[in-house]
């Protein structure tokens, strides 16, 4: 699954986690990050997210987000 980049909302303000962000600079992938999270949300954001690293080996077009794993 290949997540498209979101283009910004037609108002400039907009919600994120229940709080309405102003002044939202929207960026295109260019470098790689790597992140450990304890889970994901109901709305699909990651939870208590921590910094690993960024990766230079990978191609930030070819990155795609892992599907959610539920637990049985």
């Amino acid at each position: 699954m290949q997540i498209p980049i979101k283009q910004p909302p037609k108002s400039s303000a907009h919600n994120v986690c229940g709080i309405v962000r102003h002044s939202t600079l929207w960026l295109k992938p260019e470098t790689v990050t790597q992140v450990e999270f304890l889970e994901w949300t109901g709305a699909d954001h990651s939870r208590h997210t921590k910094f690993i690293g960024l990766r230079d080996d990978k191609d930030p077009r070819k990155v795609v987000k892992k599907p959610r794993i539920l637990p049985h």
